[in-house]
């Protein structure tokens, strides 16, 4: 039996989890420079900087720990050193210029907070460095700004902040900006759901089990947990009336 009990809250935390990964949004490429969520409710495009900005687009961007700046293009390869193939080129790195990162290779949703992450490589290194584009919405003027980068790992991660309009979800709708989310379920609607669903399949597996597997008598209760259910109200009332006389004798303590 308690065997049976054991696997059976396992089952049920696996449904959860399963509910809760398969609701999950994620941005998948989507353009030359950009991604759209896959419920298509959004998509995030940088590619109108590529008609507004010079290549590089930010140049001498500063590195918090690594002693050099940064030349970045978010879209399109430039020149560093003898090749034409970056993205993202130390250019004042000594004893030389390197190249850090040439290719956008995912991106990274962050559901709760609505933003979403460029993630870079360098295509054919044996360890390459991963650099992330954190992208905020703003309404400035001009093509944004970056952050300097900050560097961790031992230089294998390069971190940075892209403010900028043209980092601003494009709606489905119509609408653009980083306002509320449009389309899609509410969280409190997701919950809801998820606990409906966790609900159904408590009774419904709980009443299987005891009919079929335990061979509980059909004259008393199947529901799973029949007992604790029962006294489940006393329980509650008990401690509503404990609480307001906890409450009643620190109100009594103040007068006094």
């Amino acid at each position: 039996m308690k065997h049976l009990k054991v696997k059976w809250q396992v089952l049920l935390y696996i449904a959860f989890i399963y509910i809760k990964l398969s609701d999950s949004k994620v941005c998948i490429a989507s353009g030359p420079c950009g991604c759209k969520l896959d419920d298509d409710s959004a998509e995030m495009d940088l590619s109108p900087l590529m008609n507004n900005a010079p290549s590089p687009m930010f140049s001498g961007v500063d590195t918090s720990t690594g002693g050099f700046s940064v030349s970045v293009d978010l879209c399109r390869t430039f020149a560093c050193l003898n090749t034409n193939d970056a993205m993202f080129c130390a250019i004042d790195a000594i004893p030389s210029p390197f190249v850090i990162g040439n290719k956008l290779s995912s991106f990274d949703y962050d559901e709760e907070n609505d933003i979403v992450t460029f993630i870079y490589t360098l295509t054919g290194a044996a360890e390459p460095a991963t650099i992330r584009i954190v992208l905020h919405c703003t309404q400035d003027s001009g093509i944004g700004k970056m952050s300097d980068f900050d560097i961790s790992g031992q230089g294998s991660t390069f971190k940075s902040t892209l403010l900028s309009k043209y980092a601003c979800w494009k709606r489905s709708g119509g609408g653009g900006g980083s306002g509320a989310k449009s389309g899609g379920l509410s969280k409190g609607s997701i919950l809801c759901i998820s606990l409906l669903v966790i609900s159904v399949v408590y009774i419904v597996g709980g009443i299987l089990i005891n009919k079929y597997v335990r061979k509980v008598d059909e004259s008393t209760s199947l529901c799973p947990n029949a007992e604790f259910w029962k006294v489940l109200p006393g329980y509650i009332k008990d401690g509503f009336m404990f609480t307001k006389s906890k409450i009643k004798k620190d109100k009594e303590y103040e007068q006094i």
